[in-house]
């Protein structure tokens, strides 16, 4: 039988399950999200083509980030729009806020008769939720709450997390402090490989530009997105 089977049956299961736990699907990037205060969670599914030793292989991501970064984050790289950030924009644009992995876990699934499968499918779905709604309660009770919440957390933790803790300085305004990061970012490699405007223009690069023209008085505009500041002029 064809891995194709057990992936729509599991995915199907999934979108039925998710609504259990007061989490929503997102179909198009199979991820489960949710709002927890001002912070945003979110987990995402992902899938071979083909049975490993006869068991449907899945890896699931869990993440967070601040809720409000995506605001922020589109309010620079598209100055001139006003959007309107839905929690499904969050999880499918090409442009949402990147987020802090907190667990990573691989899942194997027997795949023998498909009527059995599908018998025990909702099961296999309830196990995984469960497993990440534990690991991510520890999380946020048993490490982020001893910083004080989710944005002093990544703040505190800059240079381990620089372009997490970049996007926290920019939702707190503190453009010397998002600086800090992105250029430390920017020294170690740790970039984000979206890019927008002339060749190499990755995000963080913009967001240094950014920080530049608020620590400046200079307008931002979508040109700067683009292009940044000419050589020497800032």
């Amino acid at each position: 039988m064809e891995a194709k089977t057990y992936i729509t049956l599991f995915l199907n299961s999934l979108e039925m399950v998710s609504k259990s736990y007061n989490t929503k699907y997102s179909k198009k990037v199979f991820c489960v999200y949710q709002k927890i205060g001002n912070v945003f969670w979110s987990a995402n599914f992902i899938y071979g083509f083909f049975l490993v030793d006869g068991q449907l292989k899945i890896t699931v991501n869990s993440q967070l980030k601040p809720y409000g970064s995506d605001e922020v984050q589109f309010s620079i790289i598209e100055p001139k729009k006003k959007h309107r950030i839905t929690d499904a924009l969050r999880v499918n644009a090409s442009f949402a806020a990147e987020s802090l992995q907190i667990d990573s876990e691989i899942y194997y699934f027997p795949c023998g008769n498909p009527a059995d499968f599908t018998d025990k499918v909702e099961g296999y779905v309830r196990n995984i939720f469960n497993d990440l709604l534990k690991k991510r309660t520890t999380f946020l009770t048993s490490v982020v709450s001893d910083d004080g919440g989710l944005l002093p957390y990544l703040m505190n933790h800059w240079k381990d997390v620089p372009l997490d803790a970049g996007m926290a300085y920019l939702c707190k305004n503190d453009y010397n402090g998002a600086r800090q990061c992105f250029e430390l970012a920017e020294k170690k490699q740790l970039i984000w490989t979206k890019s927008i405007g002339r060749p190499g223009r990755y995000l963080h690069l913009i967001f240094i530009d950014y920080c530049k023209a608020m620590q400046s008085g200079v307008e931002w505009s979508d040109d700067l997105v683009s292009n940044g500041f000419p050589a020497g002029t800032i």
